[in-house]
């Protein structure tokens, strides 16, 4: 099992590993060639043992001008076999490439509340986007489907799969919502 790790004065944001049987865990990524996370927010883990990671600022608002960030915002892909790692988008302006070709960079779709934490993919190409109050499921045009309502007052920032349950997390609770498929399976936006 892994995570993303935001971070504090003392501690890297990271990437964490966890034994499911043992409970124990370990840091498997905290730095980019040498320079501090910003703070490391969603990961996906391709079958091929690629993870795309993103990197923001966000976490740094929390430090009162005590630590600076190193780093650009940016999304990382690192290979865990090979532990090569490079900034695929960002600052850096670099291509961002699919197995498929390099993927053009355009609005998908819209969100009525802020704008989208936890992003997934189904099999079907439907995207999966955790917003303020709810989740948003849009087809692969970036019409919007439906929405998941939250309780009021919470940010769902993130989400998951198992079986045919999707499981939400927000800022205050974690809701599970049963769907009417079990063909859904977390996959990379990358993909």
């Amino acid at each position: 099992m892994y995570w993303s790790q935001e971070g504090n004065t003392t501690t890297p944001s990271a990437i964490i590993q966890m034994d499911p049987r043992t409970l124990k865990t370990q840091v498997v990524k905290n730095n980019f060639y040498g320079h501090r996370f910003n703070s490391l927010n969603d990961l996906v883990i391709s079958d091929s043992g690629m993870v795309f990671f993103s990197d923001g600022y966000y976490g740094w608002d929390n430090f009162n001008y005590t630590l600076f960030p190193e780093l650009p915002n940016g999304i990382y892909r690192w290979d865990m076999h090979s532990g090569n790692i490079k900034m695929v988008a960002g600052a850096a302006e670099q291509a961002l490439f699919n197995p498929n070709g390099i993927a053009h960079r355009e609005i998908f779709a819209y969100v009525d509340a802020g704008f989208p934490d936890g992003i997934k993919t189904d099999r079907h190409g439907h995207v999966y986007a955790a917003v303020t109050g709810s989740v948003d499921i849009f087809d692969r045009h970036g019409t919007l489907l439906g929405r998941t309502k939250v309780a009021a007052g919470d940010v769902a920032v993130n989400m998951a799969w198992a079986a045919n349950w999707l499981y939400i997390f927000g800022q205050n609770n974690v809701y599970r919502v049963e769907l009417n498929t079990t063909e859904l399976t977390s996959l990379p936006v990358f993909s």
